[in-house]
């Protein structure tokens, strides 16, 4: 059995440039998946609170439930 090699890493310096671009776009592109999930959320918790207003405002105003399919 072989021992693990180490990763090899490049003394170039625009190898290193690159690298480090490569790990800033992909923190960028982690915060806005993350921006972008906390926006739909937010939607869907609105949706719904808003959708629970009307229902409970036609049971207080004495409108038949609707049945669910």
């Amino acid at each position: 059995m072989t021992k693990p090699r180490k990763p090899i890493e490049p003394s170039d310096p625009e190898v290193a440039r690159a690298k480090e671009a490569l790990l800033k776009e992909r923190a960028h592109d982690a915060a806005q998946a993350a921006a972008d999930y906390k926006a739909e959320q937010d939607a869907l918790r609105a949706k719904t609170a808003r959708l629970r207003a009307l229902r409970l405002a036609g049971e207080a105003a004495g409108r038949p439930e609707k049945k669910s399919k």
